[in-house]
């Protein structure tokens, strides 16, 4: 997981950046649900691969919500102070 994690993060945050932030959120949904489903099965590659998609999933949350609100913010023109 945090493997996959630190090894994707720098990979998908560029990634977003060009496909869309909300792409990336809503590709973090469908991961995180097929994340928390593999691992329930007994064999060890779907295992490894829920395991892998966790860490993409963590790469996401803490990169792709946050950039979507904040450029969501400044298209609307509103005031920066209302993030702090």
């Amino acid at each position: 997981g945090f493997g996959s994690g630190m090894t994707l993060g720098s990979i998908l945050g560029g990634q977003f950046d060009a496909w869309g932030r909300r792409r990336g959120v809503c590709l973090y949904c469908v991961a995180c649900a097929a994340s928390c489903l593999l691992k329930h099965f007994r064999d060890y590659r779907l295992l490894l691969l829920g395991r892998v998609l966790g860490g993409a999933c963590t790469s996401l949350l803490f990169s792709v919500f946050d950039a979507w609100l904040l450029r969501a913010h400044a298209d609307r023109g509103l005031d920066r102070r209302l993030l702090a």
